[in-house]
C-alpha cells in the first residue's frame, strides 16, 4: 500500500513529536515539507518548521473552535 500523496494545504502528524501541522510549502520534490504548526496549551505560539516526508503522517483537518471560545485570545 502506498502513502497518500501530500500537498501544499494538507493536514499532517509529526510522527516524532505529535505536533499536527497544515503544510506551507513543497520542496525537494515531495521529500521536504515546511509546516504550520498551531499553537497548544503547552507552547502559546505558532511556529514552522521544516520535516522531511519519513516523519509525517496525512491525517484529517482538525476541527476549530470558533474563535470566541478560544480561551488564548482574551
Amino acid at each position: 500500500m502506498t502513502q497518500p500523496v501530500i500537498k501544499e494545504g494538507d493536514w499532517v502528524l509529526v510522527c516524532e513529536t505529535g505536533e499536527k501541522g497544515q503544510v506551507i510549502e513543497v520542496f525537494d520534490q515531495g521529500e521536504r515539507f515546511l509546516l504550520n504548526i498551531p499553537q497548544t496549551k503547552a507552547w502559546p505560539y505558532p511556529k514552522r518548521v521544516h520535516v522531511m516526508i519519513e516523519k509525517l503522517r496525512k491525517i484529517k483537518a482538525p476541527k476549530l473552535e470558533p474563535l470566541w471560545k478560544q480561551e488564548s485570545l482574551f
